[in-house]
């Protein structure tokens, strides 16, 4: 979701780029879903679900929440509602509905419990102007988490020099795209830009060694979405990435050279607000 245009999103709405959010739910869901536990979400609830996309998020909530409680995803565009929709309807959930549009300008007929989003501010050229529209949806009392991301701490050690030029070329074609690459560091000001308390935090990333790294697969699927975009910015080649070996290669550097892989930052924030 960028500002109201999905062709600004950087990552788009392809067919393959949903299907790449499914595996990195799988590996995310959990981190997030520490956060959210932390900050008070549970049963019985009503939760926004800010820039839903697919719904990955939304269903995971949809489980937290319970038989009981309600989920509401929003996003602006129509291809991501359309696989969150039927993805709900295969898994037979009761509790959960979309809607299409920018849920900063939206209005709902109640508040809610709380209001979440997951890699969405990171995205905006206001990414202030999103939290403060979205916190006023929550209820007094209720709860603001957001999830971001810092690629600054992508790392390997011993040195492992491809997976680093990888990390490298994602965090510049990100930077190219106008999105912060940093936005995860920088949630504590958003909010308190947005007009909302300090938040309280907590940060956990991917980490592994040699062949079964965990991190590969996610940042090799990652730079796969945005290859295209770093090649037409120079960033790098298509022979430079190699993209249909380049899991591969990154896997047995890292085992030749006995080095563990960090990926990304994921990070954490929420508040309550005041009742």
């Amino acid at each position: 979701m960028a500002d109201g245009d999905p062709a600004a999103y950087v990552l788009g709405y392809s067919e393959s780029e949903l299907e790449r959010l499914g595996v990195q739910a799988s590996v995310i869901d959990p981190m997030f879903r520490r956060t959210l536990e932390e900050a008070g979400i549970g049963r019985g609830m009503r939760i926004l679900d800010v820039a839903c996309g697919p719904g990955y998020v939304s269903t995971m909530l949809a489980d937290m929440v319970g038989p009981d409680g309600e989920v509401v995803g929003v996003d602006i565009s129509a291809p991501a509602l359309a696989t969150a929709k039927s993805r709900v309807e295969k898994l037979g959930l009761k509790n959960v509905s979309f809607r299409e549009g920018d849920p900063s300008k939206m209005s709902f007929d109640k508040p809610f419990d709380a209001v979440v989003g997951r890699y969405i501010l990171m995205f905006l050229s206001d990414p202030v102007g999103m939290l403060r529209g979205v916190a006023n949806h929550a209820r007094k009392g209720g709860i603001v988490a957001f999830h971001e991301v810092s690629w600054y701490s992508a790392t390997s050690y011993p040195e492992s020099p491809l997976y680093d030029k990888v990390c490298g070329w994602l965090l510049r074609t990100i930077e190219n795209a106008h999105a912060d690459a940093d936005m995860g560091l920088k949630l504590p000001m958003t909010f308190v830009s947005a007009g909302l308390p300090a938040p309280n935090m907590r940060t956990e990333s991917l980490i592994g060694s040699g062949s079964a790294a965990e991190p590969v697969r996610l940042v090799v699927e990652l730079l796969r979405t945005l290859m295209d975009s770093a090649i037409a910015s120079g960033i790098a080649t298509a022979d430079e990435i190699g993209i249909d070996t380049l899991d591969a290669r990154v896997r047995e550097e890292l085992l030749s050279n006995r080095s563990t892989a960090a990926c990304r930052s994921e990070v954490g924030a929420w508040v309550k607000l005041p009742s």
